[in-house]
């Protein structure tokens, strides 16, 4: 399930590319600036739908016990039957 972040960023992201394509489609001149500007809020769009699809699958949703247990790991040598029999 996507974020809705992700719906506004990649629907906003959609209508800019579109909007370039079409000024240079319908023979407009396009300044060198606002090609740069493009091309950078591209790029941020971009990094921004990485690092919340990241920070997204990254998330447990799930409480195991070791996020509750602070108790030192004891060797499985110390657990074992063997060890206790002799």
């Amino acid at each position: 399930m996507w974020h809705p972040f992700l719906r506004d960023l990649t629907a906003k992201s959609k209508s800019l590319l579109l909007q370039h394509i079409w000024r240079i489609s319908a023979g407009q001149n396009i300044s060198s600036w606002e090609m740069l500007r493009s091309w950078i809020t591209s790029i941020l769009f971009i990094l921004g739908f990485i690092s919340i699809a990241v920070n997204c699958s990254l998330q447990s949703d799930r409480f195991d016990r070791q996020d509750r247990d602070y108790r030192p790991l004891q060797h499985a040598y110390y657990l074992s039957s063997f060890h206790m029999n002799t």
